[in-house]
């Protein structure tokens, strides 16, 4: 009523200013007064406005939390569990789970609220675990479980009392949806997750995706996931020994070999095979060569090329060989790709540590000067100081590097 009152005043004014003879002085001073008015109704409306909505939202809040319209934006002595009998974490905790709907409603109403779940509703795992492993056990298919094991990704977090359900789960899903059952068991896996009683099916389950790949009955998508499942897997011992009896890491290396045009296999293919480096079953000559072709076939990938410099420069007994020369002038070529990748540098400058002290390898300051770039000893050893990161192990071997070939200075 306030604004409408000044909205009128201001009408009259400005058909008073612009009907009535007088000079331009007065004239403007009441059409500027006509127009405060009106802002300041417009502006009144507005609060108005704000007020009435604000009012409506704080009386849907009550409803929901227990507190009374009247303490909404109010300091309440004692706070939020005075107002409602209960601590904060507990009434978000209710208030989710009121939500979540029974295990006897129907696909499209647990579709709907699987899809609603964001990744920071983790009070929500134990009822996304258990509303999966119904529709499992009743056979139901199609969008409600895809939508529900989504969910499950989001909100599964590693280290959690339900991990060996997730596990189980996830092995479950695996035979109709294999590659978001392998996200989940990346996700519980990365962080060290502990020996379950579901560790060898695992194994199993990535082993034999992966040598599916290679026989092409397997997505790309998916045997890329289960690669870095073997990763995660290949760093524990135990896992290792149950890999080693699938066949790993023979399998690995000829699916790097069959798949070398795919980067992301190639990748976590280094990682895993330097958990096996100190295997002695392993091939160490087919590991070289590997190595050599993951550096020839992408030479601007740096976290390809340093994985494959650490892999190696892990492997034992190979420096002496042919091998000695191409893998030395592949190091230069990383580290001249990259310079300022801390990762590429290091690792360049390791194996080439190693191959100048191999007095067989026929690397040395000789070398550096006829096949590498004029003075490139001497700008490698200022690199480490201008890479993105800070990297002192970089540092030290750079000038390890220099020392070994007299170039100190």
């Amino acid at each position: 009523l306030f604004g409408s009152g000044l909205v009128v005043v201001a009408a009259a004014e400005l058909s008073f200013a612009t009907s009535i003879a007088m000079d331009g002085m007065c004239r403007s001073r009441l059409l500027l007064l006509g127009g405060g008015t009106v802002a300041t109704a417009t502006l009144a409306c507005w609060i108005s406005r704000r007020r009435v909505k604000k009012a409506q939202l704080d009386a849907n809040r009550g409803e929901a939390t227990g507190i009374r319209p009247e303490q909404m934006g109010a300091k309440v002595r004692g706070g939020i569990k005075q107002a409602t009998g209960q601590p904060p974490e507990e009434l978000k905790v209710q208030m989710q789970v009121s939500q979540a709907p029974s295990m006897d409603a129907s696909p499209d109403v647990l579709a709907e609220w699987a899809a609603g779940l964001r990744k920071s509703d983790s009070v929500e795992l134990p009822r996304v675990v258990a509303v999966i492993e119904h529709l499992l056990d009743s056979q139901v298919t199609g969008d409600v479980l895809s939508r529900c094991v989504s969910a499950l990704q989001l909100v599964a977090a590693a280290k959690h009392e339900l991990s060996d359900r997730i596990v189980a789960v996830a092995l479950r899903v695996s035979q109709s949806d294999l590659e978001r059952a392998l996200e989940i068991l990346n996700g519980v896996f990365k962080n060290k997750y502990p020996d379950g009683p579901s560790l060898n099916a695992v194994a199993k389950l990535a082993v034999d995706t992966l040598r599916g790949g290679t026989q092409g009955t397997i997505a790309r998508g998916a045997y890329q996931r289960a690669c870095r499942l073997l990763h995660f897997l290949a760093q524990r011992e135990e896992s290792r020994t149950l890999l080693r009896e699938n066949g790993l890491p023979a399998l690995m290396l000829e699916v790097m070999e069959k798949l070398q045009a795919d980067p992301g296999v190639l990748l976590e293919g280094c990682n895993t095979l330097l958990c096996f480096t100190s295997e002695s079953n392993l091939d160490v000559g087919r590991a070289v060569s590997v190595a050599i072709l993951c550096m020839r076939a992408f030479p601007k990938n740096g976290e390809l090329q340093w994985r494959a410099l650490a892999l190696l420069h892990a492997l034992p007994h190979w420096q002496a060989g042919d091998a000695s020369v191409s893998v030395a002038k592949l190091a230069c070529a990383a580290v001249d790709n990259h310079p300022r990748f801390d990762g590429v540098v290091e690792w360049a400058a390791k194996v080439l540590c190693r191959l100048v002290s191999c007095k067989d390898a026929g690397i040395d300051a000789a070398w550096f000067d006829s096949f590498a770039a004029k003075d490139w000893l001497k700008c490698f050893r200022d690199l480490p100081f201008n890479v993105r990161k800070n990297n002192k192990e970089a540092e030290r071997w750079a000038a390890e590097l220099c020392r070994l070939c007299g170039r100190q200075k």
